[in-house]
């Protein structure tokens, strides 16, 4: 029946990926226009969307199906409706659309310079983090994009690599909400040393790249 339909589509409904798409058009709406006054006539709050792809970032690392598309090959969920309906909203994987969020909230085309430290520095430790636990494709695309964002912004985030260069006390709280809030120049890129010993030579070398970006700013 009808009320059968409905619980069909709410089960293939993803909210991950729907909440990532919005992410996107949000920026994508900006881009090329002043992001200020164009934040201001949409009535966009692009901290609140910054904020909400933060909190995503490491429930994102955990997710099995975090490579698959809506149009990948798998076997049913047993456990699942048997009636689901196929996902309509988009047919890119979870981690391309990680991605590009992550793209435009991190390197924007226009004033890429404006990105506060303190943001910049949450999500550098956060997305290292959860590049642990990411399949090796993931892995790898997630230390290439850290590669260009050290690139662009290596000084506001090389104290993460070089304690002696930054002062601060408390410590940094992965689970918290606020991004600034989480206090990330606490923190200390530990998972590195981890990377480093990756079974993947991709991974392995883009680390090593991210590493040198960051240490020429010593």
């Amino acid at each position: 029946g009808e009320g059968q339909d409905d619980e069909a589509e709410e089960v293939a409904r993803n909210a991950t990926r729907e909440s990532l798409l919005c992410v996107i058009t949000a920026f994508a709406l900006l881009q090329g226009q002043d992001v200020a006054k164009s934040a201001s006539a949409l009535s966009l709050d692009l901290n609140f969307f910054i904020t909400h792809l933060y909190r995503t970032l490491y429930p994102v690392s955990l997710n099995p199906d975090v490579e698959r598309s809506a149009r990948s090959l798998h076997l049913p969920d047993p456990h699942a409706a048997s009636n689901a309906a196929r996902s309509k909203v988009n047919i890119q994987t979870t981690i391309v659309l990680l991605l590009r969020s992550l793209t435009a909230t991190l390197l924007p085309p226009q004033r890429p310079a404006a990105v506060p430290a303190p943001r910049l520095a949450a999500f550098t430790k956060t997305l290292l983090t959860a590049s642990l636990h990411l399949p090796e494709k993931s892995c790898t695309a997630l230390v290439g994009l850290m590669n260009n964002v050290t690139k662009t912004h290596a000084a506001k985030i090389a104290s993460l690599w070089h304690t002696e260069e930054r002062k601060g006390d408390g410590v940094f709280d992965l689970l918290r909400g606020d991004v600034e809030g989480s206090n990330p120049f606490a923190a200390t890129v530990w998972e590195g040393e981890l990377l480093r010993r990756h079974f993947s030579p991709a991974v392995r070398e883009g680390v090593r790249g991210l590493e040198r970006n960051v240490g020429a700013e010593r």
